[in-house]
């Protein structure tokens, strides 16, 4: 799987509409102005490096609360969330597989939002 950028803007929108207000509009426009890199080999945890952020892990991270889901090539269920950092800005996003095997590729038009 090859991470692009783009590939993540329906879950930031859906995020930011769920945020809506100023909230959404930063998360928005970090996105907009961010660089991605994957952090480990599977591709499954994405980090967004913005402009003259140092990421200390030290410092914590937290979710934004709104979690989704997104179907996999093979139909299995993928858990999406987004985290921001101690600040308050975008720093990863996760896709969680629960089925055996690895994401292959999800099928980000199939986003939405998990209702507990």
């Amino acid at each position: 799987m090859t991470i692009f950028k783009e590939d993540y803007a329906p879950v930031i929108q859906a995020v930011a509409a769920a945020l809506g207000g100023e909230n959404g509009k930063r998360l928005e426009e970090e996105y907009s102005q961010c660089s991605i890199v994957s952090l480990n080999e599977t591709e499954t945890i994405i980090r967004f490096l913005l402009p003259g952020r140092v990421v200390s892990g030290a410092r914590g991270q937290a979710s934004y609360g709104i979690e989704m889901t997104v179907n996999d090539a093979d139909g299995q269920e993928i858990v999406v969330d987004l985290y921001r950092d101690f600040e308050g800005r975008l720093l990863e996003l996760e896709l969680i597989r629960f089925a055996d095997g690895p994401v292959i590729n999800p099928k980000w038009e199939t986003l939405s939002r998990r209702v507990f």
